[in-house]
């Protein structure tokens, strides 16, 4: 290996260069690479061994120190004994004695003097108060005045009694007090002269505590840098750092690449429900009954699922309805129709308002599938946009859709007097007047009455498609004569403040929803608790 290895030192660098040929290329970088690594495993078993040589020499020490200190205060202990010296814990029990006998002197001074001496001379001073009062208050002849004085002078021959006895035997506790003090004073100039000699014999021991704090202190300065031996990592550390290493060449493995896909793969997928998380926490649009409540302050009246716009033409969606009873749409329409007419009094002819929130929302596909329906229903049914063109002279209207429920196949007798009759009926004019928002008192005023009352008598069931309510008041005015105002909005297509817009500008007026394309799966699975929810789940 050395003869195909060449080493260089970098000029004007701390560098080396190192320069391996051998068969191919993989076998030189491998050996290029690994001269370096040996050379450091080398060097650190080298500063281990170093390492380890000195902790074996500073134990070595430590022993030595640790014969030293205990010898040291073997010395002191003896010197001590010898000269009969008392340690810290011994001077400072001697000291506690002696002010335990202090006390004990002050204490039995104290009792020497007479209680009951003290309680008469208490007694007299209270007695003599009291009858300085009485004397001041009733006079010198008041008989509790003369029975105070006769208690008096007996406490006074009393207190004198007393003051004999005491005497005598405080002549007696003197005697045992000056015996005890005698006798105290002599222990303590016992003291004080051992103290003197402790004091003249202590510089022989403050020599032997030095040379044993001495010892003391080498064997902590050996144990402090036997401590530093044990935690040093330098001869774990590389003693070079490789700056550049040869390339091998990498050999791909199909196993790693199947892993990468497969890890990248994961990473995208929940990378992807993340952002569709946030998506659906940041969309806070319009979708369920109970948001339409709790903005617009209304109840919802259906909620129609989403079908394809060419199967709900004005010529196609009564044959829609006819193939397909059962459909999702079919039923929601039917579901709308019976709320509507199971709301507010019980009416056979209605007039209902349908607007939206925007053009586009399907108030029209709405308004044919409830006309669709009350034929069904046998209930005579006209849809009719509102024609917002102001002109003065006759009132006029667009006619929509007009579906008569009651009527029967061509040629029948009674079809032919029923549509004649209707042709016939007269028509009342009434002039239009536009909405001044400048001068709108707040209250609907009714447009249109007699057209809408002759529409009534003629038809079960007149639906009136009004201008999306943020553009136009048409539909508030409207309500003054129909008895229902239905608000068409699209699913996950109006936001809440629009909802809050809406409700004022309708002010007081009483109006319904129909949330239109809602899609019915993706409905369910944001589970509203509404009957959507729990009919996919029981499905």
């Amino acid at each position: 290996i050395l003869n195909q290895t060449f080493v260089r030192r970098v000029e004007g660098s701390r560098l080396i260069e190192i320069t391996a040929t051998a068969r191919n290329a993989d076998l030189a970088a491998r050996i290029a690479n690994g001269l370096p690594e040996v050379y450091g495993e080398m060097r650190r078993q080298e500063q281990r061994r170093d390492r380890q040589k000195k902790i074996e020499r500073l134990e070595a020490q430590i022993k030595k120190a640790e014969a030293s200190v205990y010898s040291a205060n073997i010395a002191v202990a003896k010197y001590m004994r010898d000269n009969n010296m008392l340690g810290p814990e011994a001077a400072q029990a001697v000291q506690s004695r002696v002010s335990a006998l202090e006390v004990a002197l002050a204490n039995t001074a104290a009792e020497g003097a007479s209680r009951r001496l003290n309680q008469l001379l208490d007694e007299q001073k209270a007695m003599q108060s009291r009858l300085s009062e009485l004397a001041v208050t009733y006079g010198p002849g008041y008989p509790e005045i003369v029975g105070m004085q006769q208690r008096l002078a007996a406490l006074e021959a009393e207190i004198a009694v007393e003051r004999s006895q005491v005497g005598e035997t405080a002549q007696v506790r003197r005697d045992q007090v000056d015996a005890t003090s005698a006798a105290l004073s002599q222990e303590v100039r016992a003291m004080r002269r051992k103290h003197f000699d402790d004091l003249e014999a202590n510089a022989g021991l403050q020599k032997l505590e030095r040379e044993a704090t001495a010892a003391a202190d080498v064997m902590d300065l050996l144990l402090d840098r036997l401590t530093r031996a044990q935690n040093e990592i330098g001869g774990d550390v590389l003693p070079i750092e490789m700056v550049t290493r040869a390339i091998e060449q990498e050999r791909p493995n199909a196993g790693d690449i199947l892993k990468k896909l497969g890890v990248g793969l994961l990473g995208a997928w929940f990378l992807a429900i993340l952002a569709a998380l946030a998506a659906e926490g940041l969309d806070n649009k319009v979708r369920s009954a109970d948001q339409v409540r709790a903005y617009l302050r209304a109840p919802t009246l259906a909620m129609v699922p989403k079908v394809n716009p060419r199967k709900l033409g004005p010529n196609t969606l009564q044959a829609y309805l006819e193939k397909n009873p059962s459909s999702d749409f079919a039923e929601s329409i039917r579901n709308l129709y019976l709320e509507l007419m199971s709301r507010g009094p019980a009416e056979r002819q209605r007039i209902v308002v349908i607007t939206s929130v925007r053009p586009g929302d399907g108030k029209s596909t709405i308004a044919n599938g409830l006309a669709a329906i009350a034929e069904a229903f046998s209930v005579s049914a006209k849809v009719m946009e509102f024609d917002r063109r102001f002109e003065f002279g006759p009132a006029r209207m667009k006619s929509g859709v007009e579906l008569d429920a009651g009527a029967r196949p061509q040629g029948s007798a009674d079809a032919t007097d029923r549509e004649a009759s209707k042709d016939n009926l007269p028509v009342q004019r009434s002039k239009v007047r536009p909405i001044d928002d400048a001068t709108w008192s707040g209250e609907p005023a009714p447009m249109l009455p007699a057209q809408l009352s002759d529409l009534k008598d003629r038809w079960g069931l007149v639906i009136i498609e009004a201008a999306p309510i943020l553009k136009s008041r048409d539909a508030k005015a409207l309500a003054a004569t129909a008895t229902d105002v239905i608000l068409v909005l699209e699913w996950g297509g109006v936001s809440p403040g629009a909802l809050r817009a809406i409700r004022k500008a309708f002010g007081r007026v009483e109006i319904a929803a129909v949330i239109n394309r809602v899609n019915m799966k993706a409905h369910a699975r944001r589970a509203y608790g509404d009957t959507i929810d729990f009919a996919a789940k029981y499905a």
